[in-house]
């Protein structure tokens, strides 16, 4: 979905977690059915742990990403300035935000990281974003905000674009929920729609 900023949009999917800054006794990820052990590694796990102030998420990808529906084309490598919703399944609340990248580039292909970067076991990343621009939302926060027939096409795959007219009360409620977590940008020549809080 192309948003009125003039970025694209797309949700993912990935497993859930409290901090999503490495695997810990106390944050392991939760793929939706159980809970994950240290020994399998989900390069997710440090979606929003900073490294030079780039944050390197990942999602599962089916094959390449169609980039066209992200403002891209057939050639491209990766798109820049689009604006990634995650959803994680919680094991007490179903499908909800946790966080978001805003102004990320995405990338057709899962890429290796630099191996200077390589680090807690990861090794994969399909996304990043400048780390000001990345919001985590506080656990205690995360609410459900998707109806029980959420679209089974973001229960099949993990990612989703919100592209059918159905969809676009959830993109709504989404947003919704997002501005609710940040300050709206009052400069008109700033780039962006939200300001982290945290920041």
């Amino acid at each position: 979905m192309k948003l009125a900023t003039g970025q694209h949009l797309m949700f993912v999917r990935t497993a859930y977690m409290s901090e999503y800054k490495g695997i810990t006794k106390n944050d392991k990820p939760y793929n939706g059915s159980s809970y994950l052990e240290d020994s399998q590694l989900v390069n997710e796990a440090n979606n929003f742990k900073s490294y030079q102030n780039l944050c390197y998420g990942f999602f599962m990808i089916q094959g390449d990403l169609n980039l066209k529906r992200l403002g891209g084309s057939k050639d491209d490598d990766y798109v820049d300035d689009i604006l990634v919703i995650i959803v994680a399944s919680s094991p007490q609340k179903g499908s909800l935000i946790i966080g978001w990248y805003d102004h990320a580039r995405v990338y057709k292909k899962t890429q290796q990281l630099p191996k200077t970067l390589k680090k807690d076991r990861r090794k994969l990343f399909n996304m990043r974003a400048e780390a000001k621009d990345c919001f985590l939302v506080p656990e205690r926060e995360r609410i459900k905000l998707f109806p029980d027939d959420f679209p089974a096409k973001m229960r099949r795959n993990f990612n989703w674009y919100a592209e059918d007219k159905e969809d676009k009360k959830i993109v709504e409620r989404a947003i919704k929920f997002m501005e609710s977590k940040t300050i709206k940008y009052t400069n008109p020549d700033k780039k962006g729609l939200w300001k982290n809080i945290n920041n």
